[in-house]
């Protein structure tokens, strides 16, 4: 039901490749990691909105919501204290 689904898709494609690729090797991994952060919790509030489900699927869509929280928790890590000593950032 988004507009321009078929546009959003492939920019949520382009976004979690190119950003998990930056993040595995390293390179502006702050930025990624940030980037998917703000891409997950927008994603949560949209499709995992356990407060608007029936009763029949408020845990599971719950679990969703709390699972991608937890990610979201992650990633700012990530963001916050950088990539590491192996990443190409501290070369």
């Amino acid at each position: 039901g988004l507009p321009v689904s078929q546009l959003l898709a492939a920019g949520t494609i382009a976004l979690e490749i190119v950003a998990g690729v930056m993040l595995i090797v390293g390179w502006k991994a702050r930025w990624a990691a940030f980037a998917l952060a703000l891409f997950t919790v927008a994603a949560s509030v949209l499709f995992h909105n356990f407060w608007a489900f029936p009763a029949d699927q408020f845990r599971t869509q719950q679990l969703f919501f709390l699972k991608n929280m937890a990610i979201t928790g992650g990633l700012l890590m990530l963001a916050a204290f950088g990539a590491g000593r192996w990443s190409i950032d501290r070369r």
